[in-house]
């Protein structure tokens, strides 16, 4: 992730999770990961170094860095599993969809592809979900990746939030 003028910082070692908020769950590093080939909703993980995984029933806690962030470009890399479903938030709010949408051309709602913004729920309304403008999802089991370039709300003396032009 980068903040600021040339500042980045990389968010895991490749060996443990130092730097991530407690309680982890049975997110672990590992030496990779590929689809099961008796069921390709699942990975067979390789132990080891190098990628954090999720536990092989695929539920866990969300990961929490404890850095804060305001203004970031972020770079995220995955791969998921048929029919995954998961998200990068920013600021504890604004989810980036990481999801399995290979091959799809309109999904349910707005938002809910990979690398979309993942909407609000308001009185059951999908408020402010935003599809990618192209689906360049992989296959399952592939690694991809996106990058983010996020700029964090701005707000007025009074908590009233200021237009969205740099400061």
């Amino acid at each position: 992730m980068s903040y600021g003028a040339d500042k980045t910082q990389k968010l895991f070692n490749g060996k443990d999770l130092a730097g991530w908020r407690a309680p982890t769950g049975t997110w672990a590093a590992a030496k990779g990961v590929s689809l099961d080939p008796g069921d390709p909703a699942k990975f067979v993980i390789a132990p080891g170094q190098g990628v954090v995984v999720n536990c092989a029933s695929g539920h866990t806690v969300d990961l929490i860095t404890e850095a804060e962030f305001g203004d970031m470009e972020a770079h995220i890399e995955f791969c998921v599993a048929k029919h995954s479903n998961s998200g990068v938030y920013l600021m504890g709010r604004y989810e980036m969809q990481v999801y399995d949408s290979f091959g799809v051309e309109k999904d349910k709602y707005p938002g809910i592809e990979c690398g979309g913004i993942y909407p609000r729920w308001i009185n059951e309304q999908n408020v402010e979900g935003h599809s990618p403008r192209v689906n360049a999802s992989k296959p399952a089991g592939q690694w991809q990746s996106f990058d983010i370039t996020f700029r964090a709300p701005r707000f007025d003396a009074s908590a009233r939030r200021s237009p969205t032009r740099r400061s």
